[in-house]
């Protein structure tokens, strides 16, 4: 009888620590999932609920050089903040090659400056209000925008506008020079 005494004894130890051990396994699962559910709230409270689209665009020299208008509709529920965080793209030929240009904001100017994009005014209907007082796009709006390009693309060349956002809203125009 004392075999049997010592290997319960010696048992009971391993089975505590066994349960033990399976206890904490079974808190750190729960752990982990609520906290993907935790994510995954945050992600979906955080995804934007506004949708931008280009509705017209025109390639002109009209400011100096190589540039392209285009106006920038928000079609969504909510404000698109920040216009000067947006990124726009510019893709085209020219002299043979493929050109991928990455814009940078400058504050509203009317001249070329190439390598950078400006938004020359916010049009809410037939008013007109001026991007420094009203940096935003409220639903509805437009913004009048102009990419002032580095080189002149190749005639007949398909010219592609890409706007991005912060969150990853995507517009995108091609039209032919």
């Amino acid at each position: 009888m004392g075999r049997v005494a010592k290997g319960v004894s010696a048992l009971i130890p391993g089975l505590v620590v066994t349960a033990l051990l399976m206890m904490v396994t079974v808190l750190l699962i729960a752990g982990v999932l609520d906290s993907v559910k935790t994510a995954v709230e945050l992600n979906q409270w955080r995804a934007p609920r506004y949708t931008m689209r280009i509705t017209w665009a025109n390639f002109t020299d009209a400011y100096g050089g190589p540039s392209i208008e285009l106006r920038l509709v928000n079609e969504g529920s909510e404000a698109l903040y920040r216009l000067e965080a947006l990124e726009v793209i510019v893709s085209y030929e020219s002299s043979g090659s493929r050109v991928v240009e990455i814009l940078r904001f400058k504050g509203k100017t009317g001249s070329w400056t190439p390598g950078y994009w400006s938004v020359l005014s916010i049009d809410v209907g037939s008013v007109k209000l001026d991007p420094e007082s009203h940096p935003y796009l409220r639903p509805g709006e437009e913004a009048l925008i102009v990419a002032y390009m580095q080189r002149w693309p190749d005639a007949g060349t398909l010219i592609t506008v890409t706007i991005i956002s912060p969150e990853a809203v995507k517009a995108e125009f091609s039209l032919v020079r």
